[in-house]
């Protein structure tokens, strides 16, 4: 189970910055003390062609040069920045999408820290076994723990007509048998995805070893998980299994996600489900990120551009 908590530390060397115990967990019982910072960033979906609508597809690196350079500058430093899926949009062909994923990743190369990975159903336009190697990823869900807190990055497209997986593998096809049994459902669209067993057996496996460690827990997720929290139409397929394993713990205290661009926020049984604004849908002269400050006893979500400022206690 912790390989793949561990595993992240070696992709990224960086065991001093985020560790792989909960050792410091009791550093401070002070609750106004500040214990780490993050950036946070969702649908970026960088594009080398012509916007569409509301999507800004070749501005929105310029908006994460902007928003990289503000992290730069924050004092106290940032100790890593999380990008919740679709860092790119995808063009018609693999050559052409993977210029826009390295033009990106070159980008991200200007902030020194951490910076991890959510797979969205845009970016997997290139295949996992190709997507995930470039992002630094072994696998496309892991855990990692800082401080006292676990943070799960999950794989929402685990099974999905729109996950990067081969045409004839069972991914797929699950989803499409899936998407004709629920047929006429909000959230029964080819841009969704769902959880299979193994990662809702894994997922379940990090929360009680989160119980036993009494350390709080954070979900990072490309598609939303609770349709009381936005649009009922970008959820996860079998979001009601992965809420009722929720339910369970009540140390889970946030679940942050992107794919529904406008964003939206609520809090549902004591657990903040909070959907970003889309960077790419950013107006001209505006943006789309936010910096995370974690206290003894909350989380105060710095906005800018579009994120609206807010406290999760």
């Amino acid at each position: 189970m912790l390989t793949r908590l561990c595993s992240f530390v070696l992709v990224f060397a960086a065991a001093c910055v985020l560790g792989c115990s909960s050792e410091q967990a009791t550093s401070t019982t002070d609750p106004d003390a500040l214990r780490f910072r993050f950036g946070l960033v969702a649908d970026i979906q960088y594009g080398d062609k012509p916007d569409d609508k509301t999507r800004r597809y070749k501005s929105s690196v310029e908006r994460l040069y902007e928003a990289i350079g503000v992290w730069r500058k924050e004092q106290p430093p940032l100790d890593f920045a999380v990008q919740v899926g679709d860092i790119i949009d995808g063009r018609e062909t693999l050559a052409e999408s993977l210029e826009d994923l390295d033009l990106i990743l070159g980008a991200l190369k200007g902030f020194k820290q951490p910076f991890l990975h959510v797979l969205g159903n845009h970016c997997l336009e290139v295949p996992r076994d190709t997507l995930l190697p470039r992002l630094g990823l072994d696998h496309p869900y892991y855990a990692f723990i800082k401080d006292g807190w676990r943070f799960l990055m999950i794989d929402s497209l685990d099974f999905s007509t729109s996950g990067g997986w081969p045409e004839d593998s069972e991914p797929v096809a699950r989803a499409q048998t899936w998407m004709n049994e629920h047929a006429g459902e909000a959230h029964a669209k080819r841009w969704n995805g769902g959880l299979r067993e193994e990662q809702l057996a894994w997922i379940a496996e990090q929360l009680d070893a989160a119980d036993s460690a009494g350390e709080r827990v954070a979900f990072f997720s490309h598609l939303p998980a609770n349709p009381a929290a936005g649009s009922a139409g970008y959820v996860l397929f079998n979001h009601r299994e992965l809420l009722d394993l929720i339910a369970e713990h009540d140390h889970v205290v946030a679940y942050i996600a992107g794919h529904d661009h406008v964003g939206s926020y609520n809090v549902v049984d004591g657990v903040h489900y909070l959907t970003l604004p889309a960077m790419c849908d950013a107006a001209e002269g505006t943006n789309a990120f936010a910096i995370v400050n974690v206290y003894g006893d909350r989380l105060e979500v710095e906005g800018f551009g579009n994120v609206e400022s807010r406290v999760l206690q």
